[in-house]
């Protein structure tokens, strides 16, 4: 396969990937509780929070109010519905932009936000945070169905074209030799 073939895969494979951008949450909605000396801010989209798309959490501390930040080195962060609890993990802080959670709630209904900022050898900061998660549009599934179909669709059809060209550049050679010999008879 040709050096140009093999871009124009791999430029159609890029183009096809759904691109991701990572930005604060200055402008978007957020929980605020004040905890103490601390202003623990959660920013969020969707607004409203829906069950079965992506949920995506940024997780900032303050100093009492926006603009001193608190040095912490993770966020523990549970959720939980009833008594039962469905993720829990620790997030590193980012060096650079929020530190972020994708989560996608099962069922529509109430939650329970339980973040916990800590240091390497303390807990800085905790707090509960309920949340009501909506019920989702039934078509959610079905466009990312269809996105993936595409998305494989079009790599199919450049795998297809970067073999169909590998396979006729020998075919073509072929045939060119057999003309510069004079034997038509092929």
């Amino acid at each position: 396969m040709s050096k140009h073939r093999a871009v124009a895969l791999l430029l159609t494979i890029f183009a096809a990937l759904p691109a991701t951008v990572a930005e604060a949450h200055a402008l978007d909605p957020s929980f605020e509780v004040q905890v103490g000396e601390y202003l623990v801010d959660i920013g969020y989209e969707p607004d409203p929070l829906t069950s079965e798309t992506y949920a995506r959490f940024s997780f900032e501390l303050w100093l009492n109010e926006r603009g001193n930040p608190v040095e912490y080195s993770h966020v523990w962060v549970r959720i939980m519905r009833d008594s039962t609890t469905l993720f829990a993990s620790g997030i590193h802080r980012q060096a650079v932009g929020p530190t972020t959670l994708l989560y996608t709630f099962p069922d529509a209904g109430a939650y329970v936000l339980d973040i916990s900022y800590r240091t390497e050898d303390s807990e800085v900061a905790a707090t509960e945070i309920p949340i009501t998660v909506t019920r989702g549009a039934d078509g959610n599934r079905s466009v990312f169905a269809v996105s993936i179909v595409a998305f494989c669709a079009l790599l199919a059809a450049a795998a297809l074209s970067a073999w169909r060209g590998a396979w006729r550049t020998p075919f073509r050679f072929w045939q060119r030799r057999d003309l510069d010999q004079g034997d038509i008879s092929r």
